[in-house]
């Protein structure tokens, strides 16, 4: 039976996108000039504004990080390493899981070290994967998660959440999160 009241409406809900930035290039480049050139003179310079507007909207959305409420926080039971940096991305899985967060389209932005160190793990193992890891650098799925590499990614120095002596330690942060977010 599929008549009324066992039919559910969509409610319609109205989001306003407020504009407040802006960002844009702009170069000139003569007529005569380009005929004359042996390489395009716009190439490069398209090539960097377009890599400045990227890096600009990276930092915006990666300075969000900081509005992370505390219960979406992870902290790693040790320091950075090889060894353990798949049991941490593999934990930091679990936690979304448990959120209900769907499985598939699930991202984790990670700093440089961190590519670094799953690079790292990857090497230590001998697959066919590896090879293609070790070779180009690994960007692409790993426990569950596109992998995504920013050098705007937070960096600090804490003694929250980690273990063993006291004093500072680095810390290298990650942002997870899925698409639809």
């Amino acid at each position: 039976d599929v008549t009324s009241p066992l039919l559910e409406e969509p409610t319609d809900t109205e989001d306003t996108l407020n504009i407040n930035q802006n960002k844009y290039f702009s170069f000139y480049v003569d007529d005569l000039n380009k005929a004359q050139g042996a390489i395009d003179p716009e190439g490069p310079y398209t090539n960097e504004a377009k890599y400045a507007i990227r890096d600009t909207i990276d930092q915006a959305v990666l300075a969000e990080y900081a509005n992370a409420h505390v219960n979406n926080i992870l902290y790693p039971a040790a320091a950075l390493a090889y060894t353990n940096v798949r049991d941490d991305i593999a934990a930091l899985f679990t936690k979304l899981t448990v959120s209900k967060v769907p499985r598939e389209g699930r991202f984790l932005i990670v700093s440089p070290r961190v590519e670094e160190a799953i690079n790292s793990y990857l090497a230590s193992k001998n697959t066919g994967f590896t090879d293609v890891a070790n070779s180009n650098g690994y960007k692409g799925r790993f426990c569950g998660f596109d992998i995504y590499v920013s050098h705007n990614v937070p960096h600090t120095t804490n003694t929250a959440g980690t273990s063993g002596s006291a004093g500072s330690k680095h810390v290298d942060h990650c942002l997870a999160g899925h698409r639809s977010a």
